[in-house]
């Protein structure tokens, strides 16, 4: 019998084997075949391995361990290369096995990191009038062509011509004569067992409609004149951070945007805007608010979204599902036909934001893709820029079907590339980084390290989460190694979930309550929490640490509140959500909002709306005008004035914190501390009793603090 030949193809012994190093093949044997007693048939003298050129190679020893026979070689394996494995005379029965191998797990491995590693800075297309340049890295593809299409607007129109590529050392290149603005493209890859594939720019900063092919421009036709960075952020300024999705800001009519501009860019902001009774909306409301940072929910190119028909209802993603990692979402422009349009309308976004006085912050996702098998990664370069189990599957710590495999050196290189690119290009001042804990702790610094040079007011937070089960947690971006991200110019701020749930209960349990719907006992967390969540994680200073009650995930506070203590008149209700904020923008650290939450904003009880449509996610700019939720709105404007009014809460250092602080109380619903300097000393107090409580300040001044409410008094020290 000779298994090669797939006669019992169900019994072969051998089901996959690839390069793993440069001198060994993992041979995955199949369980359902019983070798054990079929004698030493993985003993090298048994065991062939013959290069393309059918030239014998020197097997040097064999092993097998947990269901793979290993294979060592005496000479360096090509990984463009394929090998064909021969095991004969198993069991003394004059059978034979044969299997093909190419590149495998070797893409894996530091040897192949520092020998394909590519320190250059032109990856991706280079257009000019005369020719543009191509320029790849594929180590492992043995013919790449790069192909042209008919038009640049559409992913189904005919190939044009294509053009060979030239490799040197894991990239591939080639300048294609003429004037090619506004071409789509993609790469046509070849591998050594004969696999092609078609893949999209990994590196492309502009896309056809639903980004499945890349497109050359020319730098001119997507210049919007006159776009500068702002300024270093004051260091003595208060930031306020909102978050906002970009369909969701104006999708709404109440949102009072023109129509053809709702859930856009452009829509975003619209000046003039007002609701049904006349209020000022979107990005009046926000500057009215005393907003300094818009955090906006993906705006890269992801795939969950169909761009042919942005706008429907049904057709709606919040975005966490990369694509084009460099090119905007097209959904959010006004024609996502045109490659050009969502890439000038993202830039006049962020210019008009900076005319209002307003950062901008992205959210970015480097930890999945959307679908691995689709992605340019995978398509380009197999197995490398994944993380991977020992049994050769996609590890899953993301819970998005895939992890990127950020420390190694090319996906490192890739990811401070498109930061970079964001930062310059787009001119953006922070980035808020999607499960922070998943990307490594050297990849994080390179990225800070970075934007320093650009600006080290620019803000990165992120969700500093410990989900990665596959490298060692000292070496992960996550709360508990906050100090190691701080830096003495500038730091990297995590998302204080400590602090969310002591204000509220757990996110994850719609019933439980925390400190502002009833809990006993909350005080001191909380109490500890505002005063920078010093002892929470092993954060450097309170820099590090994002305050907040509502995010994206998860029920909104409002929504929270009537899950928590559905008993509750909307009175109440509304006193619990005015407490929260105010802990919130009373605390050391940076506090975060999401816009909406200032007017209690409800999705209907629905804790995971990624995809619940329009009719959950749209904010009713209504309501911010309708009692009793104006007098939120109201309430939150005046907490951040009031925050902005006191520049003690500015301080981060910890050591300073525990010298200017005092606590006043923190038990029987009290949360109480007063900061002081030379000048003054400002108390701050939380009551969630239903009843005032009254604090002693000193024998001749005590602070009344409402039920369900706040209290902040500045009283002036005598000299």
């Amino acid at each position: 019998m000779d298994w090669a030949n797939g006669t019992t193809a169900a019994l072969h012994p051998l089901l996959h084997a690839g390069i793993a190093t440069f001198t060994t093949f993992d041979v995955r044997l199949n369980p359902d075949v019983d070798l054990s007693d079929m004698g030493a048939w993985w003993e090298p003298e048994h065991v062939h391995v013959y290069d393309c050129q059918a030239t014998t190679m020197h097997v040097d020893r064999t092993a097998i361990h947990d269901g793979v026979l290993t294979i060592t070689v005496r000479e360096q394996l090509d990984v463009r290369g394929e090998y064909l494995i021969a095991i004969d005379e198993i069991g003394g029965r004059h059978q034979s096995a044969n299997i093909t191998a190419i590149a495998d797990s070797v893409v894996r491995t530091e040897e192949f990191d520092r020998a394909m590693y590519y320190d250059g800075d032109d990856l991706g297309c280079r257009y000019a009038k005369d020719g543009t340049t191509f320029v790849l890295w594929a180590p492992t593809a043995v013919n790449v062509r790069v192909v042209f299409f008919t038009s640049s607007c559409h992913a189904d129109n005919s190939e044009l011509e294509s053009f060979p590529m030239y490799y040197h050392r894991g990239v591939w290149r080639v300048t294609v004569e003429g004037d090619w603005n506004r071409t789509a493209y993609v790469y046509r890859l070849e591998f050594a067992d004969g696999t092609q594939h078609d893949s999209a720019d990994p590196y492309a900063t502009a896309a056809v409609i639903n980004g499945e092919r890349s497109v050359v421009l020319d730098p001119e036709e997507i210049s919007i004149g006159d776009f500068n960075r702002m300024p270093a952020f004051p260091a003595d300024e208060q930031p306020v951070i909102a978050e906002t999705h970009v369909r969701d800001f104006s999708k709404d009519a109440s949102s009072g945007i023109a129509e053809q501009y709702r859930g856009t860019y452009l829509g975003l902001v619209q000046r003039g805007s007002v609701n049904a009774y006349g209020d000022p909306t979107c990005l009046d409301h926000v500057v009215e608010m005393g907003i300094t940072h818009l955090q906006l929910q993906p705006i890269f190119d992801f795939s969950s979204v169909d761009e042919r028909k942005p706008l429907d209802d049904e057709n709606y993603n919040w975005g966490y599902d990369p694509f084009n990692y460099n090119v905007p979402e097209g959904s959010f422009s006004t024609d996502a036909y045109d490659p050009a349009c969502r890439i000038t309308e993202t830039k006049r976004m962020v210019r008009a934001l900076h005319d209002a006085g307003v950062r901008v912050i992205m959210d970015v996702v480097y930890n999945h893709v959307h679908d691995a098998a689709r992605h340019p990664f995978q398509l380009t370069v197999p197995g490398y820029y994944f993380r991977y189990t020992d049994k050769g599957t996609l590890t899953n710590d993301s819970r998005c079907g895939n992890d990127v495999a950020s420390e190694r050196l090319m996906v490192r290189k890739y990811i401070v590339h498109s930061v970079r690119f964001w930062a310059t290009r787009y001119r953006m001042d922070g980035f808020r980084f999607d499960l922070m804990g998943l990307i490594d702790l050297e990849t994080m610094r390179q990225i800070r390290d970075m934007l320093d040079e650009i600006d080290p007011s620019i803000i990165v937070l992120g969700e500093g989460w410990d989900m990665c089960t596959t490298l060692p947690p000292e070496d992960m971006a996550t709360q508990d190694n906050a100090a190691r991200l701080n830096t003495p110019r500038s730091t990297v701020s995590f998302f204080n979930d400590s602090m969310r749930d002591a204000l509220k209960g757990s996110v994850f349990i719609p019933g439980e309550c925390g400190y502002v719907n009833g809990q006993p006992g909350m005080e001191p967390l909380v109490l500890e929490n505002m005063l920078g969540a010093r002892n929470v994680h092993d954060y450097a200073n309170a820099g590090q640490v994002i305050q907040y009650a509502e995010i994206h995930d998860n029920m909104t506070l409002y929504d929270k509140l009537a899950a928590s203590v559905p008993e509750d008149d909307e009175e109440t209700r509304l006193r619990r959500l005015m407490l929260a904020n105010a802990a919130v923008m009373l605390a050391f650290g940076i506090p975060e909002m999401q816009v909406g939450q200032e007017f209690a904003r409800t999705k209907g009880g629905d804790d995971n709306s990624f995809r619940s449509g329009d009719r959950v996610n749209a904010l009713d700019w209504n309501r911010m005008s309708e009692q009793p939720y104006a007098e939120a709105v109201h309430h939150m404007r005046e907490l951040i004035a009031l925050r902005k009014s006191i520049p003690e809460l500015r301080e981060t250092d910890y050591a300073r914190i525990e010298e200017m602080a005092h606590v006043l109380a923190s038990e029987d619903d009290v949360v109480a501390y007063t900061v002081e300097d030379t000048r003054r000393i400002v108390v701050m107090a939380l009551n969630t009793a239903a009843r005032n409580a009254r604090i002693t300040l000193d024998r001749e001044a005590t602070l009344e603090v409402p039920e369900l409410g706040y209290a902040c008094q500045t009283l002036e020290i005598r000299q």
